[in-house]
């Protein structure tokens, strides 16, 4: 959402790629947590409708925020931007912490170690 954010014009003109790619990554994974809330129960339907509910209020915060306290769009961009790089750095960043894990307990089960190739892959790809 925090991407949405940056590529609106408000934030960051002239950026329709940047709202198109990530509009369109945000309908597809909003269609997943819908299928999830659609066929879930109890206490996982409530947990993740609470991160969703904590995810939107944290957006639309920092859109308040940005919005009304900068008033040029080169500061808008910048705020929103090392947000954006923040949060996406954790995200690639924060699968390698099985990969440590696996090296420390040196306990590997082909799938685990599958995965973890993998996404040890898509880290380096797309960093």
């Amino acid at each position: 959402m925090m991407w949405v954010l940056y590529g609106l014009p408000l934030v960051h003109p002239h950026s329709m790629l940047v709202i198109t790619i990530n509009g369109t990554g945000m309908l597809i994974e909003l269609t997943y947590v819908a299928l999830f809330l659609t066929f879930s129960v109890g206490a996982a339907r409530r947990r993740v409708l609470l991160l969703l509910v904590a995810e939107v209020a944290f957006v639309g915060g920092v859109a308040a925020l940005v919005l009304s306290l900068a008033h040029t769009h080169d500061r808008r961009s910048m705020v929103v931007g090392i947000l954006c790089v923040l949060f996406g750095t954790g995200m690639y960043a924060a699968p390698l912490s099985v990969m440590v894990r696996v090296a420390i307990t040196l306990t590997v089960s082909p799938t685990n170690q599958y995965s973890t190739g993998v996404r040890f892959g898509a880290t380096l790809v797309f960093y």
